[in-house]
């Protein structure tokens, strides 16, 4: 499958996706990878591990990740007899570090992965829940689990999207980037429904791990790195709110004004003039960000990360798939990661709220259709 490559624009000097509805929301550069990069590490420091499905890696034939490529490759370096393919909409991966067994692909999982039924051992996703709508989830976990063999794994990796414990600043900012989010149909209420969708989609031994990472210096090192991280995030979301309208600002290389609709010079073309309020909302988000990260250490702000793995069930095994998921100790370790505190905090809509668990379990006609269409082929 090829996927286009993007038109880029330029916003507080770093290059986006010159389309508010495209594929990346957040900037396509080094800095972006860099980021990436280093939520990879924060997230393998606190699990000990690369991964926690039971499977032994240096027995399994096959492998499917996703994302900046880090993962994938230094499992591809740590299991050379094992074969690793990662797949993301947008890779700057760099071929001359990529390791023999290891391969990228252009793949767009909204129209379906370029793999046949029972392809892989096991699959492994992480820090999608900010990229894939809510209503796309349903048609996404099962073509994660067409692709997967009789008897692996599919593991998913989320971090929430937004910290606990927040204060008013950090509040402020994340009722801008939950207003850009619901444009695009993203909701963080998805993360506590993943184990459940992942159990009636057909896996089994449906399991879930969350752990919380602090964020701030009154968290020790990884809470150091976790405040660093998150104001990398903070800045990245900015240029988000900014593409989808929620926030002003510019869009050129330095940073610049806008053009203001309606203003004309003399010749009756549009001008370019200094719009004050779009100005002031940037100027205004950089500061509220500074003080959002001094209440990190205030109210102790932390965050959580939610692992959930399922098994697909073997030719002729006979299962509830939602029989494990009702389990006594499931439930109560997603009652742990109350998110529904977290949405009441900074959700302005109680009818969006509300319509969440029908909308990620019920999909679209059309994903249907296309799931129906990639199985036969």
């Amino acid at each position: 499958m090829k996927i286009e490559e993007p038109n880029y624009e330029w916003l507080e000097g770093r290059a986006c996706e010159n389309d508010k509805n495209g594929p990346y929301l957040l900037p396509i550069d080094s800095g972006e990878i860099d980021k990436l990069d280093f939520q990879h590490y924060i997230i393998r420091y606190v699990l000990t591990s690369y991964f926690t499905a039971p499977i032994d890696m240096s027995k399994v034939e096959k492998v499917c990740g996703c994302g900046s490529g880090i993962w994938t490759m230094e499992n591809a370096t740590m299991f050379p007899k094992t074969s690793f393919v990662g797949i993301d909409v947008r890779t700057m991966v760099p071929e001359e570090i990529r390791p023999p067994n290891c391969e990228f692909r252009y793949c767009d999982i909204f129209e379906g992965l370029d793999f046949p039924r029972n392809h892989f051992d096991y699959i492994y996703q992480r820090s999608m829940l900010s990229s894939i709508p809510e209503k796309r989830w349903n048609y996404v976990i099962k073509e994660l689990i067409r692709c997967t063999k009789p008897g692996g794994y599919v593991e998913l990796t989320e971090m929430q999207i937004g910290l606990h414990n927040q204060g008013p600043y950090l509040k402020k900012l994340h009722r801008y980037v939950n207003k850009a989010f619901e444009l695009r149909g993203i909701y963080q209420r998805t993360i506590k429904r993943l184990p459940k969708l992942l159990a009636k989609s057909g896996l089994v031994d449906v399991s879930v791990k969350s752990i919380s990472i602090p964020c701030g210096h009154w968290g020790g090192q990884v809470g150091e790195w976790m405040r660093d991280n998150v104001i990398e995030v903070i800045k990245a979301y900015k240029l988000f709110c900014i593409k989808q309208g929620v926030i002003g600002g510019g869009n050129d290389k330095e940073g610049g004004s806008r053009r203001k609709e309606g203003t004309k010079g003399d010749n009756g073309e549009e001008k370019i003039v200094n719009d004050k309020r779009k100005h002031d909302e940037r100027d205004e988000w950089d500061l509220d960000a500074e003080k959002a990260m001094e209440e990190c250490e205030e109210f102790k702000s932390y965050n959580n990360v939610l692992i959930i793995v399922g098994r697909k069930p073997r030719e002729g095994e006979l299962v509830d798939t939602l029989k494990d998921f009702e389990s006594e100790d499931l439930e109560l370790r997603l009652k742990k990661l109350k998110v529904d505190e977290l949405e009441t905090e900074n959700s302005n809509d109680k009818s969006e709220r509300d319509g969440g668990e029908k909308a990620i379990e019920e999909a679209d006609i059309s994903d249907e259709e296309d799931l129906r269409d990639t199985e036969e082929s």
